[in-house]
């Protein structure tokens, strides 16, 4: 915090105190927020309530929350450009709860559950075209002797550099 112009360096020092001082006070005055899962009332910093907009009484009750709005994303797409659906009673869901949209599309069309051996391929290359007719599948080795044949590789850093380079 400079000085101003015309400002005695004693001026500047209580101006400074007279701040540090609201900001104590702002710190130890209480005021009492609702917490938005239980709707119970508790006692928060003034600071504190300010700074973070959405209040939670426990750590429970913030677990709880997370969980349900993750719940309401039902679909996303990750960097690479697969899409992941929410269905956490899935055998091969991941541990927060996502499937590759792919693999449900084909284990729709079979009627079964994927093995771990089998990969659904995309005919195209675009990750996010999800329709049956794009999609193949293949066990885990023929999927890679298949790209092998293609000359493609398997670094996918290289893949998601570039595609952040095309964004950019």
């Amino acid at each position: 915090m400079p000085l101003r112009d015309k400002e005695t360096r004693r001026a500047y020092l209580k101006r400074r105190y007279d701040l540090h001082k609201t900001e104590l006070v702002a710190r130890i005055t209480r005021i009492e927020v609702i917490c938005l899962m239980c709707d119970q009332p508790f006692m928060k910093s003034a600071v504190e309530a300010k700074r973070k907009p959405r209040h939670f009484c426990s750590h429970s009750c913030l677990a709880v929350f997370n969980n349900m709005k993750r719940a309401r994303h039902e679909s996303f797409a990750d960097p690479m450009g697969y899409v992941h659906i929410w269905k956490s009673d899935h055998p091969s869901a991941s541990q927060y709860g996502y499937v590759l949209e792919h693999r449900i599309v084909m284990e729709t069309y079979l009627g079964r559950y994927l093995t771990r051996n089998e990969v659904v391929h995309h005919i195209n290359g675009k990750k996010g075209n999800n329709s049956l007719s794009n999609l193949r599948l293949m066990t885990s080795s023929e999927h890679a002797r298949f790209h092998a044949k293609m000359g493609d590789t398997f670094n996918l850093r290289t893949q998601v550099r570039e595609e952040m380079e095309a964004l950019v």
